[in-house]
């Protein structure tokens, strides 16, 4: 994907989010859920910590309500993460004109170039690695859980494009942790991960993958 798309992406995640709607009639709805996740976005991209005192503040709620909604500060965190993260992700696929396994290799390579710039996550993994590990890697509701079941969705999406016998979660999940060693690298023991190694690395797997068996030679 050329460098203007990728810039045009990363808008996504260094403007700051604003609570969705306006007007009295706005102004009387009770906030839900997703309103909670709006105003952590804003923090999150303000590289503030995301904290459930001043989002419940925020809101006019107290405190318990947010538990309520999400169980604690981490899957709040994790939602607002992945909102953001699906934006990326979302934005790339709709802005490549490639098709098929080139489609799915310019996605690939854009979300990584722009999260690895996002001054958010970089604050994020810098300031608070043992809370940004739980959320990238641990659960259902991870970021890594998450990235695996979109990439999926989208090798399946594309048509007939994976080779005979060939499972689409598998392909999902191997270029999903390939991503995570550039994005992540010091959460995962490799300090300096080359980003042209990781999108060569990803290239030659769903290279792999897509490869049809040779028919029978006369």
């Amino acid at each position: 994907m050329e460098d203007a798309a990728a810039a045009a992406t990363l808008e996504v995640m260094s403007s700051e989010a604003t609570l969705p709607g306006s007007g009295e009639a706005e102004a009387r709805r009770r906030p839900g859920p997703e309103d909670a996740i709006e105003v952590a976005r804003r923090e999150f991209l303000a590289c503030r910590r995301v904290d459930i005192g001043r989002v419940a503040d925020e809101l006019g709620v107290n405190r318990t309500t947010v538990y309520r909604w999400f169980g604690g500060r981490g899957e709040l965190l994790a939602e607002t993460m992945w909102s953001l993260s699906r934006e990326v992700a979302d934005t790339a696929l709709e802005q490549s004109n490639a098709r098929g396994i080139d489609r799915v290799f310019e996605t690939m390579r854009t979300f990584v170039e722009v999260i690895s710039t996002s001054p958010a996550y970089l604050h994020l993994l810098e300031n608070e690695p043992r809370a940004a590990a739980r959320v990238l890697f641990n659960g259902p509701h991870s970021m890594r859980a998450r990235s695996i079941a979109w990439n999926e969705e989208l090798l399946r999406a594309e048509g007939d494009l994976l080779a005979p016998g060939v499972d689409p979660a598998l392909a999902a999940r191997a270029i999903t942790r390939c991503g995570e060693v550039f994005l992540y690298g010091d959460q995962l023991g490799d300090a300096d991960p080359n980003v042209a190694d990781t999108v060569e690395i990803v290239r030659l797997i769903l290279d792999g993958a897509t490869a049809k068996p040779e028919g029978p030679r006369v």
